[in-house]
């Protein structure tokens, strides 16, 4: 079996973990014709436990944009192979206090329709990030809040030329 790994990955800007990460070519696009599970999944842990010690000497503001950080990667379809890695880290954010609205990792998209355009904005009133979805299931899933309360949020819009046919507002 043949798996390709994206080299976009999340972690804190700290020498050591980057250098961690550059080491086992986690920054690289790879194509893994020997896949080893055992050995990769034990990379995975060895640098969530070095990110997560890098976290918690961290500043409570600097906790707080990474884990901004880690959102945006999160919702910016993170990489499927790095899960040993991302759900603990999720968990960990949690246990700080940050990001417990975000209950899983990997949000699949199992329509094909596009319905909402959703601008997801920082504390400070700054747009971090945009994200198309095609239910409110996928959109609840990543803000945490219940359906019923986002049907009475969203404003759709009149279908446009365009593949999207709709568009949200969010605070």
């Amino acid at each position: 079996m043949i798996k390709f790994h994206n080299s976009q990955l999340y972690y804190p800007d700290v020498e050591g973990i980057a250098m961690y990460v550059e080491n086992h070519n986690l920054d690289k696009i790879m194509m893994d014709f020997n896949h080893d599970a055992v050995v990769f999944k034990d990379i995975l842990t060895k640098l969530y436990h070095i990110v997560s010690h890098a976290l918690a000497h961290m500043t409570e503001e600097r906790q707080r944009e990474e884990s901004e950080r880690f959102f945006v990667y999160l919702i910016k379809n993170p990489r499927t192979d790095v899960g040993d890695y991302l759900k603990p880290l999720l968990k960990y954010f949690h246990m700080i206090g940050y990001l417990r609205f975000k209950k899983n990792v990997y949000n699949t998209n199992k329509q094909s329709v596009t319905r909402y355009k959703v601008v997801f904005k920082n504390t400070d009133g700054e747009v971090i990030v945009t994200k198309h979805y095609s239910s409110l299931a996928q959109l609840s899933d990543d803000t945490g809040k219940k359906m019923t309360s986002l049907h009475y949020q969203l404003f759709k819009c009149k279908p446009s030329n365009s593949k999207h046919t709709g568009h949200t507002q969010s605070n």
